[in-house]
C-alpha cells in the first residue's frame, strides 16, 4: 500500500463528507487521516491521507468522488 494525499473541494453542506468517505470505503481505500475545514464562501476543503494499492485504484476512487453532487474538485497533493 502507498500513502497518498488527496484534496477535495466541495460545497459545505450536510452529508457530503459522509458521501466522500463512503466512496473511499467502497473502493477499498483506507483513510488514515482527514483534515476538514469550512471556508467563508460556503465551501469545504478536505485533505485526506489514504492508502492505495495501485494507481488504477486511485484513479477510480477520484473519478467516483468527482461524480458526487456538490464536489467541485479532487486533486492529488
Amino acid at each position: 500500500m502507498r500513502p497518498v494525499a488527496d484534496e477535495v473541494v466541495c460545497a459545505d453542506k450536510p452529508g457530503l463528507l459522509a458521501s466522500i468517505s463512503k466512496s473511499f470505503s467502497e473502493h477499498g481505500v483506507n483513510i488514515s487521516q482527514a483534515k476538514c475545514r469550512a471556508t467563508e464562501n460556503n465551501r469545504a476543503v478536505n485533505t485526506f491521507q489514504v492508502a492505495v494499492g495501485h494507481v488504477d485504484q486511485l484513479r477510480t476512487v477520484i473519478q467516483a468522488i468527482q461524480g458526487i453532487d456538490g464536489v467541485l474538485s479532487v486533486a492529488r497533493v
